[in-house]
């Protein structure tokens, strides 16, 4: 599903975010990002969403080198990735229906799809009553829930939750913690950065451990149990990811994907080279993506798909 093989993110003023990150996250897999403030998660996470190239090193999704997409197929592969933020990032002067409709809008989904989609994901998350208020009448735990919903609506096979209870009481931040494991059981990738120990340690899921830019854990459990005295690549493990040689540079698998240990449930959605629109193609959507966006305050909706450009 994801791999991260010898990332480095090093910015020009000379500051080292993350170094040498080794690690595979397989389908299916729930998996929490952890360390204290300044330890690289936040980079971890654009680095995931590729609004930020690493330094050096490689990202594989799904079988693709995104690193090395180009801008306008890059965007095509973010929609297979859902995003959950700490503060929301829900559209203050549109209602709930139509902060999750928004996103299939800019996806260019047919009319016909977009209302069976939105009540689905309402219906899912448990506020479909919800659907006419605006966000400013919903209590913080709703409105993560909103945003959760607008993240799953193009069926993803990849959810990332940054600080996800970050701004939500005790209550709320364990009801937000049930919804995403539900959505992980029905198959779908989680990956969660958090710094709620408290959380980590009642799910006792996979941790990865970040300490100075470097994974210094790499296993299941809770979120302080590791020994310190032991160093980083104790827990690397490279039998488990894939060569660099093994993708081509036009993201074409040289050989079968490599079988990790955990699979995903159900059928698994797999992108795919000639699946992507080719630049010409995609010449004329891209530029009305960037008026829609402009027109209806896209800087709130994680689909950002040219902030690089």
């Amino acid at each position: 599903m994801l791999d991260f093989i010898n990332v480095t993110k090093k910015y020009d003023d000379g500051n080292i975010a993350v170094e040498n990150l080794n690690f595979s996250i397989a389908d299916g897999e729930f998996v929490f990002i952890v360390g204290s403030s300044g330890a690289g998660k936040s980079t971890i996470v654009r680095l995931m969403l590729n609004i930020e190239a690493p330094s050096e090193g490689q990202i594989i999704f799904n079988g693709i080198k995104v690193n090395k997409l180009k801008k306008n197929k890059l965007a095509y592969v973010r929609r297979e990735i859902g995003v959950v933020f700490q503060d929301f990032k829900l559209l203050k002067q549109k209602t709930v229906y139509e902060n999750i409709a928004f996103v299939l809008e800019v996806a260019r989904e047919k009319k016909i799809n977009i209302k069976k989609k939105v009540n689905d994901v309402l219906d899912l998350v448990g506020l479909v009553e919800k659907g006419n208020k605006f966000p400013a009448e919903l209590s913080g735990g709703e409105q993560q829930r909103v945003a959760i919903a607008r993240s799953l609506v193009n069926d993803p096979i990849l959810l990332i939750a940054d600080e996800p209870t970050g701004n939500l009481d005790s209550y709320n931040a364990w009801d937000t913690f049930q919804l995403i494991n539900k959505v992980n059981n029905w198959g779908t990738t989680v990956i969660v950065v958090t710094h709620d120990n408290e959380i980590v340690d009642s799910l006792q899921k996979r941790v990865i451990q970040l300490e100075r830019g470097c994974v210094i854990r790499d296993s299941v459990g809770g979120y302080d149990k590791y020994n310190e005295s032991q160093a980083h690549e104790e827990y690397i493990h490279p039998d488990r990811y894939p060569d660099p040689g093994d993708v081509r540079e036009d993201m074409t698998p040289v050989t079968e994907p490599i079988k990790l240990e955990k699979k995903k449930k159900g059928k698994k959605k797999k992108i795919k080279e000639e699946n992507l629109p080719t630049e010409n193609s995609v010449e004329s959507e891209v530029k009305d993506e960037k008026k829609s966006t402009k027109k209806n305050e896209s800087g709130e909706i994680y689909d950002e798909v040219d902030d690089d450009e």
